[in-house]
């Protein structure tokens, strides 16, 4: 079986999300693609709690074959122990795609256990309007690391610029609108 991992912030899960893990599903053949909303994100603060970003990628994905969301219990987990634990839930896994940003891709170098992971699984890349693949490439090959890139109709669409149109009470695009009706209900990105 083939497996994707979309770990991030997800603050708040939006439709670039969504259609990066459902073409991964059927571009790279995957049985599922598994959400790991990240407890305490490395690299960020995220404005929402970690409970009501894990609900909106729940709303967000719901009634969608192959997508599933899971928690992960350490807050500050491992790429090597994020395997293991992906691993327990499922079995019969073989392979694994860690699906990722330009922008998160880019710090790659300085993930523990990088050679663990580069046995372990290869990369599904995602390209915004303004990333250049050919760093990718480049940092994909000097660190000898298997990927795949992929762009879309969603370049445009980043969690920054919904929260930023949240703060000023405008209209977010680019969210699913369940999702958005939780997030006006709940009170979230109110300045």
């Amino acid at each position: 079986m083939k497996l994707g991992i979309f770990s991030g912030t997800f603050d708040p899960v939006h439709e670039g999300h969504i259609w990066l893990a459902r073409e991964s599903l059927k571009r790279f053949d995957l049985a599922k693609v598994i959400f790991l909303p990240e407890p305490i994100p490395r690299r960020k603060l995220p404005e929402a709690s970690y409970a009501n970003r894990k609900k909106m990628l729940e709303i967000a994905i719901s009634g969608t074959t192959g997508l599933d969301v899971r928690n992960i219990e350490d807050e500050s987990h491992s790429v090597k122990g994020t395997l293991k634990f992906i691993e327990q839930q499922y079995d019969g896994i073989d392979k694994v795609k860690i699906i990722m940003g330009a922008d998160v891709f880019e710090y790659i170098d300085s993930w523990k256990n990088l050679d663990y992971l580069a046995r372990e699984a290869d990369f599904v890349v995602y390209l915004r309007h303004e990333d250049d693949g050919e760093l990718a490439v480049e940092q994909a090959n000097k660190l000898r690391l298997n990927i795949e890139m992929i762009s879309s109709q969603y370049s445009q669409v980043s969690s920054s610029k919904i929260r930023e149109a949240l703060h000023s009470g405008e209209q977010p695009s680019g969210l699913e609108p369940k999702v958005l009706k939780y997030i006006l209900e709940n009170h979230l990105y109110e300045k």
